[in-house]
């Protein structure tokens, strides 16, 4: 499901996990330098994280998901 940029300000998480189908820096960069992301916790505490869509919306593969429980494991 995507957000809008008022609901997540709305919500205001401590932890933001942005999902890509092909990860790459730029796009978290990207939405790291977005006005209404400054204003959130997640990012004044430098927990914003990039996952890829598959092993965490789509399956993928084993190894995917793999990847995915251990992405998951280091941010919670």
């Amino acid at each position: 499901m995507t957000l809008s940029a008022e609901k997540v300000l709305e919500a205001n998480p401590d932890v933001l996990i942005i999902v890509d189908a092909e990860p790459n820096l730029y796009l978290l960069n990207f939405f790291k330098k977005e006005p209404f992301c400054q204003k959130l916790k997640a990012t004044e505490n430098n927990r914003v994280y990039l996952f890829d869509y598959y092993g965490l919306v789509n399956p993928g593969s084993l190894n995917a998901i793999e990847k995915a429980c251990q992405e998951l494991k280091k941010v919670f």
